[in-house]
């Protein structure tokens, strides 16, 4: 339990950017241990910054809202989140 007292906020931060790692293991198992509260928030929120940003800009693609970009850059933007 010492781990995750002291790395829990980075284990949570490296889950969360992880695209393939789903949330709701992550969440009950960092329930169940000593990890802070605040310290999971902000974790949790700066590990789904990232893909909030690319889906809203792919969104953004789809519905006409940047014009002079191409395909190329939605299906790379989308391969590497």
């Amino acid at each position: 339990m010492v781990f995750f007292r002291r790395y829990g906020k980075h284990t949570i931060l490296v889950c969360r950017l992880l695209p393939f790692v789903p949330f709701d293991p992550v969440s009950y198992a960092a329930g169940l241990t000593s990890i802070r509260f605040r310290h999971f928030m902000f974790a949790t929120g700066v590990g789904q910054l990232p893909a909030t940003i690319v889906y809203s800009w792919a969104g953004s693609l789809l519905t006409g809202g940047c014009s002079g970009c191409s395909a190329a850059y939605l299906f790379c933007s989308l391969w590497l989140s």
